[in-house]
């Protein structure tokens, strides 16, 4: 690994098409990792303005998009936490992995939650798996209950994933949320958990996106 290798790093870091294209043609290695695990195609999947060119041309190049980063980032964890669904299926589409767990825990429709139903409905076509249980013996839908992530849950739910999805101990999400509602209840005098899981669990005709979180 030499200069050239390190440079593309930092020109995927820096958006630079031009430097990027041409370090690829003196063949700069696009799997040389850098700092903290990163390659030129974690930077470039970063950014806050993803260039679709650097990502495909590192692609071309044969960058694997399955290298994780030191604290377990894939790129397409990275990615989907923008609105970008093109890039993502150009990353799906070069063999990304939709169910890779970070340390185990957060999987990738767990980032893209944040990002919208859009994203989370992308995944999901493309074979991410909203079942999948982490180390901890929960489902991503679990997880987000756990934290009372109200805006998360509502994409999550909207774009197919399965309240009744069960996680080690057996107990579906939507139990789950019930379960905690009523010990919120109990000890706080409101539920403090997603009214919308609770209505599509309940199949509810009106499941609206939140306006303020909880309740």
């Amino acid at each position: 690994m030499g200069y050239k290798d390190y440079a593309l790093i930092e020109a995927a870091a820096d958006n630079d098409e031009e430097r990027v294209l041409k370090l690829l043609e003196e063949e700069a290695d696009p799997n040389t990792i850098g700092d903290f695990g990163w390659t030129a195609l974690h930077e470039a999947c970063a950014h806050g303005s993803i260039n679709p060119r650097i990502i495909r041309a590192l692609l071309d190049a044969e960058a694997d998009p399955n290298l994780h980063t030191t604290e377990g980032f894939s790129c397409l964890q990275l990615a989907v936490q923008r609105p970008d669904t093109d890039i993502v299926e150009m990353l799906l589409d070069a063999g990304a992995d939709p169910n890779h767990l970070n340390g185990g825990r957060a999987n990738v429709l767990y980032y893209a939650a944040h990002t919208g139903p859009k994203m989370v409905k992308t995944l999901l076509d493309k074979g991410a798996d909203a079942s999948r249980l982490n180390k901890d013996g929960d489902s991503v839908l679990h997880v987000l209950v756990k934290e009372g992530d109200e805006s998360k849950i509502y994409n999550l739910v909207v774009a197919g994933a399965d309240v009744n999805v069960k996680n080690a101990a057996g107990e579906s999400a939507i139990d789950m949320a019930k379960r905690l509602a009523e010990k919120d209840k109990m000890y706080n005098g409101s539920t403090g958990i997603s009214r919308g899981l609770l209505d599509r669990g309940e199949k509810k005709p009106h499941f609206k996106p939140p306006k303020r979180g909880f309740f």
